[in-house]
């Protein structure tokens, strides 16, 4: 009966998330029997039954790269485990590896030299992870020092250049595509910046490698941390904390990445570049109440596509919490025989207070 009990409370607890109380279930199945004793088996279940992972309690948050690079070596040196190494060889089977394998494109990406990095799609998802997470571009320049010393309305419109011409002309993707290079690679006077640097990829091959390697960027983290590899990871595991831990935060830095990159893919031709006071300056009266009109659209559009993103990976989060909490479940030690010897104890006080108190009504 207890095996049942047990049972069904570690599959209430993955499905509903509540924390684990065996006092509870125990002490209302004795309920049943003996009305005085639930609080008191309660509360002698509450003493036995620790959970690490509570609702007072959360791991200790482990430092994440947000650049990509740095994120893909975190998630190859610490998150990546091959558990199927442990496992024996068997005879008649083969031993696959467990480890996500990083595409080569992703490893060429990352072993080349940043300062001669052409502006692509890869340079553009690690923008993203530093423009939502209050990162540096290239050279250090943060996000705020980018917009208000370097980009601004005044520096773009006051010299004729590629960038200015674009800006005025309202080709706003073309501003964009200008900036994202000046980010990526530490450009200052953006009046340099000409249509010889805007690149493409050399060949088809390379087309298809950066789209792969993008799809790749999107979904390394669920993959690397996936329920059943967890699962595997964690069982048996001394560092249980630990690994969960890593497995969020491998998570929530994907997070800002994804945000910037689903924005980008559903920004809109007309679709400010800069949507500031500054840029509505630069319209004529007559123009300013429907640019600021078109601004707050765009706004609130990219606020709830960051809010879905955010929503993705906190469940996804939640569900590592989840096969956390699972793990350390199966790895706790329940002595059954003093568990079982205090109830008894708790029951056998409780009938003999019982019929103490109703002597006289005898």
């Amino acid at each position: 009966m207890k095996k049942l009990i047990l049972s069904s409370l570690v599959t209430i607890s993955l499905i509903a998330g509540d924390e684990v109380n065996i006092g509870n279930i125990v002490g209302n199945a004795v309920d049943d029997i003996v009305g005085g004793a639930t609080d008191q088996i309660g509360k002698l279940f509450d003493n036995l039954n620790k959970d690490t992972f509570g609702m007072c309690y959360v791991p200790k948050k482990i430092v994440v790269s947000d650049n990509i690079c740095g994120f893909l070596d975190g998630i190859d040196k610490n998150v990546n485990i091959d558990f199927c190494s442990a496992l024996p060889d068997i005879p008649g089977f083969d031993k696959k590896s467990s480890k996500y394998s990083i595409s080569t494109h992703l490893k060429d990406y990352c072993n080349r030299n940043i300062k001669n990095a052409i502006n692509n799609t890869l340079d553009d998802f690690n923008n993203y992870g530093i423009e939502n997470s209050n990162g540096t571009y290239a050279k250090g320049r943060s996000v705020n020092d980018f917009y208000n010393k370097v980009a601004t309305v005044e520096n773009i419109v006051d010299k004729k250049s590629l960038l200015s011409s674009s800006f005025l002309g309202g080709k706003n993707g073309v501003v964009n595509e200008i900036l994202n290079v000046a980010k990526t690679k530490g450009i200052t006077d953006l009046e340099t910046i000409t249509v010889d640097d805007l690149k493409a990829p050399k060949t088809y091959k390379a087309y298809l490698d950066e789209r792969t390697a993008l799809a790749e960027l999107n979904n390394v983290d669920s993959i690397s941390t996936s329920p059943t590899k967890l699962s595997s990871e964690l069982e048996g595991a001394s560092n249980i904390s630990e690994q969960v831990s890593r497995a969020i935060d491998t998570i929530r830095s994907n997070t800002p990445k994804r945000v910037g990159y689903e924005i980008d893919l559903q920004r809109r031709d007309d679709d400010l570049a800069i949507p500031t006071q500054e840029t509505l300056d630069v319209y004529v009266d007559a123009l300013k109440p429907d640019m600021l009109v078109k601004m707050k659209r765009q706004i609130k559009r990219e606020a709830k596509i960051k809010a879905r993103v955010e929503l993705e990976d906190n469940i996804k989060a939640n569900i590592v919490q989840l096969i956390g909490r699972k793990a350390g479940i199966l790895a706790m030690s329940f002595n059954r025989a003093e568990a079982q010897e205090q109830i008894n104890k708790i029951i056998e006080d409780t009938k003999k207070k019982y019929k103490e108190e109703n002597a006289d009504k005898d």
